[in-house]
């Protein structure tokens, strides 16, 4: 089941694998050769007729990864923007011609953390990119100006949860907190508000 959506499109992604085995039996040897094929198609969202965001597979360490690369035809340049784990929902969006917020949401999991990027590409095919890992997304919205991301970081080692609610700019930083509840060892610390 596909788990990517660029600007609320979901992308359809396809997989399939075959494996096909060979005997040879050589004199007094007998040899399998077993070939594992994978088969991965994924739908290209396009933002123009000239650029499009590529959504792939890639395995590292064992571990399963989306990689998106955004690619200019005009420019005939592509920009690796990030690998997001496959057991996260990615959703995209591009806040300006530069730059993208990326989510990795992780529905609630505990096994795995959530994540929110900021990537914004470079003329020179780099990127510059800002994660900020969480054990929950909570909500987001980006609106004209900002990104509004309610989060939870929870730190089990240090009995330790922040709660926060936080405006950021189109470059990553932090315009404004607007709330922060932190439980340590019992203690609740709160400041900011919230008002409807």
């Amino acid at each position: 089941m596909s788990k990517v959506f660029i600007e609320n499109t979901k992308i359809e992604i396809y997989e399939k694998s075959r494996e096909s085995a060979e005997h040879v039996i050589k004199g007094d040897s007998y040899i399998l050769e077993s070939t594992v094929k994978n088969e991965f198609k994924a739908d290209i969202y396009k933002y123009s007729d000239d650029e499009s965001m590529l959504t792939s597979l890639v395995t590292r360490f064992k571990m399963q990864y989306y990689k998106l690369v955004f690619s200019s035809n005009s420019q005939s340049k592509a920009w690796n923007l990030i690998e997001v784990s496959r057991d996260l929902e990615v959703r995209v969006h591009r806040l300006s011609c530069d730059m993208f917020f990326i989510i990795g949401d992780n529905k609630g999991a505990e096994d795995t953390s959530a994540q929110f990027s900021f990537c914004r590409i470079k003329p020179s095919t780099k990127v510059e990119e800002f994660t900020t890992n969480i054990t929950k997304l909570n909500r987001y919205v980006v609106t004209e100006k900002y990104v509004l991301v309610s989060f939870t970081i929870t730190e089990p080692e240090e009995d330790k949860t922040t709660s926060s609610v936080v405006a950021y700019n189109f470059d990553g930083g932090v315009e404004r907190k607007h709330y922060e509840r932190i439980e340590h060892k019992g203690k609740v610390t709160e400041s900011g508000s919230i008002s409807p």
